[in-house]
């Protein structure tokens, strides 16, 4: 009798618990049932905002899959086919998109990009698309996508355009095209990339030197002035942005040189060690270097960095006043030599 009652106790004593799980998991179906519908109702709105939504999700599932290591050659080049046919003539609508965007960086979109490319380039997101497309083209296809921003007649007639023709001063009386409008149509695609801040790409910058053998002197002047400041440093990591630079130094007055020797403050010794970079350093120097290296005490910086130390050149009381520092300063100066050697390796 006493185990009966015990047991008829302890299903009373689980009674109010099981009530309460079955209370909780019907609250849990309840909520995630509510989840669901925020997500079809979330889509619904991508949907309706988007007019390419469902395109660009399905490019995105088939980027993930063509982007497998373990993938075969033969599947991810059916993947590449299915995803080329899928945008066919959305080219432009679809670039701008961060998420298919990646998708395009392929070498069998540049013919589709056909009248698009000036556009693109006016967007942060559809610039990139464009600049790894030229990194990826041959001569050949880089031409092509330069022709785009040149001007309309040169694209219509793009296919008389050999590779003899790269340049484009030797494109304009081959096709016997008007220089004035060629500049004009330039300048005004140049300038609407320019008031972007979108400048950090090569194909931008082989198109400014272009235009810059083409263009008048106030013309050019112009453009070297806008870029006279913060935006050359962000240029001249590129063979034709250190042109640019050297051009800007070169041609621009003390207003113009002051502004750039402004911008590159903090970033001169990344500069001086860039590929490119460097020549901008070798620019500043050219016109003093003969003075320097003629002049007794001139020519000791430079004989410092190619054998330093040397007492041939420095005299015991001027390698020791290099060496020179306050007691109790030292470990600061150290500290602070660290944190810029991190900086500069980080650039």
């Amino acid at each position: 009798m006493g185990g009966k009652r015990k047991n008829g106790e302890e299903e009373n004593n689980n009674a109010p618990n099981l009530i309460e799980n079955v209370v909780f998991k019907q609250r849990l179906v309840l909520l995630f049932c509510d989840f669901l519908e925020l997500l079809e109702l979330a889509e619904a709105r991508k949907k309706k905002r988007k007019r390419h939504y469902t395109l660009e999700q399905e490019l995105a599932s088939l980027w993930e899959r063509m982007r497998c290591r373990n993938i075969a050659k033969e599947d991810r080049s059916k993947l590449v086919s299915e995803a080329i046919q899928k945008v066919m003539g959305k080219i432009c609508e679809i670039a701008v998109s961060h998420v298919s965007s990646r998708v395009l960086q392929l070498e069998g979109f540049i013919s589709s990009l056909h009248g698009h490319v000036a556009p693109l380039l006016r967007h942060m997101v559809g610039s990139v698309v464009i600049e790894h497309t030229y990194q990826l083209g041959n001569p050949f296809q880089k031409q092509s996508l330069l022709l785009e921003l040149y001007s309309a007649e040169v694209q219509l007639f793009k296919d008389l355009v050999t590779m003899k023709e790269r340049r484009l001063e030797d494109l304009i009386p081959k096709l016997a095209l008007n220089k004035g409008s060629v500049v004009r149509h330039m300048a005004s695609v140049i300038q609407s990339i320019l008031e972007k801040g979108i400048v950090d790409h090569s194909i931008i910058h082989t198109a400014l030197i272009e235009y810059l053998n083409i263009a008048d002197k106030s013309s050019a002047t112009d453009i070297l002035e806008q870029l006279s400041g913060p935006l050359l440093v962000r240029m001249i990591h590129t063979k034709d942005g250190s042109k640019l630079g050297m051009l800007c130094i070169k041609h621009g007055g003390a207003k113009e040189r002051k502004k750039i020797i402004k911008g590159m403050k903090g970033h001169i010794e990344k500069i001086a060690l860039d590929q490119y970079g460097c020549m901008i350093v070798l620019r500043e120097l050219q016109p003093v270097l003969k003075e320097l290296v003629f002049n007794m005490n001139g020519r000791r910086p430079l004989l410092q960095l190619l054998n330093p130390n040397c007492q041939r050149y420095l005299g015991s009381e001027d390698l020791a006043a290099l060496n020179l520092s306050v007691q109790g300063e030292e470990t600061e100066v150290a500290l602070d030599l660290e944190k810029e050697k991190k900086y500069f390796r980080s650039w």
